[in-house]
Order: C-alpha cells, then structure tokens, then sequence
C-alpha cells in the first residue's frame, strides 16, 4: 500500500511482545495498527502510525486486564475450534458476500465486542447472519453450533443465546429480507 518496510516494521513489533508486561502490551498495541490497512486500506491513510501509539499506564493495566479475562473466559467456555472463519461460496449472497466471524467453539459461535455498553441489536443480527451463512454454506464446524455468544472483555459480561430461543420466523426473514437467499 505505499508504505515501505512496513512488514519488517511490524515484525520488530510482534518479536518483542513477551509476555503481558507493559513493553509487550506497547508493542501489540503498536503491531494492532497494521490491521487496518487490511481491513480498511482507506480508513488506514488517516489513522496513526504505529510509531504515533503511545499507551499511558492506565491503558496498559485495562488491556492486562481485558487479557486476563480473555484467558478465564476460555478455560470455562473453550476450546476454540475455528477462529478468523469465512462462510464459502455457499454461504455468502449477492447481498451478503463478505463478512468474517471471531470464533467458534464445539456447539458456540461468539463474536468479542470490546465497548462500554450492552450489546446493540446490530451485534445481534450479526451473530445470526453469521449463524444462517454458516447453515447454509454446509461446511462442518457450523453443524452443531446451536449458540450464538458475545463476550465482553471491557465488562467481563457474557451474553449467551440459545438458537432454539428465536423464532423461526425472525430467522427466515433474515434470511430472505437482509442475506437475500
């Protein structure tokens, strides 16, 4: 994208985080800005340079904080069995033909939503898109997962739902009206 080293540049970043200590905390949050110019390559031109991050301490404890969450939330909800997934051919639609989840777990899909406030019904139709695009692109990880979940590591709060909690008819309408099957 114009930007010359920058691979070099956020390898020295990701080979000195260590740990969780306030140096490797630096760095990941340095390292995290890269991922912008691959999600959002024009967004990217007007956000800070790595270079520019400078998190204060009290932003270093709180992502110490997030992290440790991170980890007690795995030992009682995990394992990840897919992480970074996409939905196939068959999954997307002309409508739809993009999109990505956070992870999954054996019967569990879960997005982390990292923000002051409760879940918005935006979260949620995500989480059911996702869920109605992983039925339909027939791949194996998506046939027993009958949850859908949000974990908040800012709130340490969960928010769990049963597939089998939605009516029917809320799901078809998702996915005649906004997927467009």
């Amino acid at each position: 994208m114009g930007k010359k080293n920058s691979v070099k540049e956020a390898e020295k970043y990701l080979k000195n985080i260590k740990g969780l200590d306030g140096k490797s905390v630096i760095n990941a949050c340095k390292l995290v800005t890269f991922d912008i110019w691959y999600r959002n390559p024009i967004g990217a031109r007007k956000a800070k340079k790595a270079s520019q991050i400078k998190p204060d301490v009290d932003t270093i404890e709180n992502i110490q904080i997030m992290v440790k969450r991170n980890i007690s939330f795995w030992k009682k909800y995990g394992p990840v069995t897919k992480y970074g997934f996409t939905f196939g051919r068959k999954g997307y639609s002309k409508t739809v033909n993009a999109g990505d989840g956070d992870y999954l777990t054996y019967d569990t899909l879960w997005e982390f939503k990292v923000s002051k406030n409760k879940p918005t019904n935006k979260n949620t139709l995500q989480l059911l898109m996702y869920w109605i695009m992983g039925q339909h692109s027939r791949k194996s990880e998506f046939k027993k997962i009958n949850k859908i979940g949000i974990f908040n590591p800012r709130l340490n709060v969960v928010y769990l739902l049963d597939i089998a909690d939605i009516s029917k008819d809320i799901i078809n309408q998702v996915e005649s009206d906004v997927i467009c099957y």
